[in-house]
């Protein structure tokens, strides 16, 4: 009878541990617990030294902020069960940068993101189920 108990109990254990919700605040957590730094983008690595530059960053307040080559950014963010990530009212700062066109590309597709996965170290960013930006926590 002992054992019965024992082995419900470990049911149980192994019950709660997987539930979806669980797994939700464990997947938020992992996307606010650090910053970001671009490694890829649309295809194209970055050099380690130029990772440094594109940072990403997301609050647990549902704020992002993030850096470019010179333009700092924020805006708004929320996240859903289901790997959705809507970005909104992201806006930076407009110095002029010496490489511009990344800078540009970078908050363009920022801008249109809809969804997020997390890999270990690895945040994957797509938009309509194609990655576009590949990032390592800081």
């Amino acid at each position: 009878m002992k054992l019965l108990k024992i082995a419900a109990l470990v049911a149980l254990a192994a019950a709660v541990a997987s539930c979806c919700s669980c797994r939700t605040k464990s997947r938020t957590a992992s996307l606010t617990a650090n910053g970001w730094q671009v490694i890829q983008m649309d295809g194209e690595a970055f050099a380690p030294q130029r990772a440094e530059s594109y940072t990403v960053q997301f609050g647990v307040d549902n704020r992002v902020t993030g850096m470019g080559d010179c333009n700092r950014l924020n805006g708004s963010y929320s996240t859903d069960t289901s790997g959705r990530l809507t970005l909104e009212g992201v806006a930076s700062t407009r110095m002029f940068c010496t490489d511009q066109q990344s800078e540009d590309k970078f908050m363009r597709l920022l801008s249109g993101v809809d969804g997020y996965s997390i890999d270990g170290n690895t945040l994957i960013l797509t938009t309509g189920g194609q990655v576009v930006m590949i990032l390592k926590k800081v």
